[in-house]
């Protein structure tokens, strides 16, 4: 019932079907998010890419609203417009740019193995959305 949304306020924010309002808002950038993806091997991670040319990772598990990693995708004044977690490498992520270059980078393990816990760490997220 959870998905996530970007918009040019520069916020990802965590929505559950379940209500109007959404769950938790993350400040990505202080310019455009084009894109925020779940990573399809940690439920708590989400990727975003913005307008100011990187590619944010946020892990929800930290308790901290702040990225775990933050790449860039090229010079100052690129722009981060799509992005994509590899479904067959858990370590891989990929983000174009709008120059049409891609880059491609690597993750750690801290965010791509999942934690035992995780799964009702996020259900306690959606379960906000039934009080």
């Amino acid at each position: 019932n959870l998905f996530v949304s970007a918009g040019t306020d520069g916020l990802a924010r965590i929505h559950s079907l379940l209500q109007a309002d959404p769950l938790l808002s993350v400040q990505v950038s202080d310019s455009y998010v084009f894109q925020v993806a779940w990573s399809p091997w940690r439920p708590l991670v989400l990727a975003a890419a913005t307008g100011r040319g990187e590619v944010q990772i946020f892990d929800l598990a930290r308790r901290s609203l702040r990225p775990a990693a933050t790449m860039a995708t090229g010079g100052p004044d690129s722009t981060a417009t799509c992005l994509a977690f590899n479904h067959q490498n858990p370590r891989l992520v990929a983000a174009g740019n709008s120059d049409g270059s891609v880059s491609i980078w690597q993750l750690s393990s801290d965010l791509t193995d999942q934690n035992p816990t995780e799964i009702s760490q996020l259900e306690q997220l959606a379960n906000q959305a039934a009080e």
